[in-house]
């Protein structure tokens, strides 16, 4: 039932919208997510050899579950300010139309904030409740201690890959249904 209901929800998208979400909200934003965030994961492992499940953070060093933890807060926010930015240029070059899907209008993504960081804000906090949890117990049910510093890059990429590919077609597709307008509230 959910498949069929997903199915439909995307056949109701028009062409030019689902081939924008998927060469700029998929691919581009993997390309960015595996730079950005290999580049983040290297930083951070300079100097150290393994990085445990947890360690206090800013105190302890890196650790798994605070990575995780902030990239599921700052992923979407930062996402949130940059595609939407995008995806308004576009509709105001007139690249793309105003979506009026009407699998936008009164569901969950409607009651987003209309500004671009009160609504990455809240996509973040969203994010990290939604999936913080689950994402934790997986990493506890592993059952491991630590990862050796080029495993923890493969998996910080890996994780914000993943993760961008989850929030930023949600993300194209609300600020497509703002229609191109600028909120001065950012």
């Amino acid at each position: 039932m959910v498949v069929s209901d997903v199915r439909r929800g995307v056949r109701a998208v028009p062409g030019a919208h689902r081939r924008w979400i998927l060469i700029n909200a998929v691919g581009v934003t993997a390309c960015v997510n595996l730079l950005l965030n290999a580049g983040i994961a290297t930083v951070s492992v300079i100097g150290v050899d393994t990085v445990p499940v947890w360690s206090t953070p800013l105190l302890g060093g890196p650790s798994i579950i605070a990575d995780m933890v902030g990239t599921l807060f700052t992923l979407p926010l930062i996402t949130c300010l940059i595609c939407t930015t995008s995806v308004w240029l576009e509709l105001r070059r007139g690249r793309l139309a105003p979506l009026t899907w009407p699998g936008v209008a009164h569901s969950p993504l409607d009651r987003l904030p209309a500004g671009r960081l009160r609504r990455g804000l809240v996509l973040g906090a969203v994010t990290t409740f939604m999936l913080g949890p689950p994402a934790i117990g997986v990493v506890v049910a592993l059952r491991f201690d630590a990862l050796s510093a080029p495993a923890f890059v493969v998996f910080k990429v890996a994780f914000a890959i993943g993760l961008g590919a989850l929030v930023t077609p949600v993300i194209a597709l609300r600020a497509m249904a703002d229609g191109g307008h600028r909120d001065p509230r950012g």
